[in-house]
């Protein structure tokens, strides 16, 4: 197992969470064995360890790891952040209590195609992007991914934050 020491340009005011995912362009089959985690017991105000495990047979593997750290806090003026993940989910459902509650920011990234997505969302938010389809019903949005193995890491901002959610295993 590999582990990447990250020392933050400026030090945190609190314990940041922090969420991180693996970044590649590579087509090698047996990349997916590959996982990148956050040691928790590592993180400080100051920094903190990756992990990597791999269990990839191509030698030569060499991935690249992105993160995002983030001191989460609550606000009655400008709504919250939440920050969620799972493993072997076919999608994630959110559910807010009136649609004027349906607006804020996802940030989120899949194992499927190793990309990081920015998504503004709002009561008319009906889009796919990449392997991601996202579907507004009264007062549920639906992230549905292609494949009901997809690990995902997912940072939900503003009002959006408050919704109840659920994973969708089939």
């Amino acid at each position: 197992m590999q582990t990447v020491d990250v020392i933050f340009k400026k030090p945190f005011n609190a314990i940041p969470t922090i969420v991180c995912t693996l970044k590649s362009g590579s087509n090698i089959t047996t990349y997916g064995d590959l996982t990148a985690f956050v040691d928790y017991g590592s993180v400080t105000k100051k920094g903190f360890t990756i992990k990597v495990s791999n269990s990839c047979a191509t030698l030569g593997a060499k991935p690249c790891v992105s993160w995002i750290a983030t001191v989460l806090w609550n606000s009655k003026t400008f709504g919250s952040i939440k920050v969620i993940g799972g493993i072997d989910v076919k999608g994630i459902e959110i559910t807010v209590k009136s649609k004027a509650t349906f607006y804020g920011v996802i940030i989120l990234s899949i194992n499927q195609d190793l990309q990081l997505y920015n998504i503004p969302v709002s009561q008319t938010t009906n889009t796919t992007v990449g392997q991601v389809k996202i579907e507004i019903n009264d007062f549920t949005m639906r992230i549905t991914f292609q494949s009901k193995y997809t690990h995902y890491a997912c940072i939900l901002g503003g009002s959006i934050a408050k919704g109840t959610i659920k994973e969708i295993k089939e």
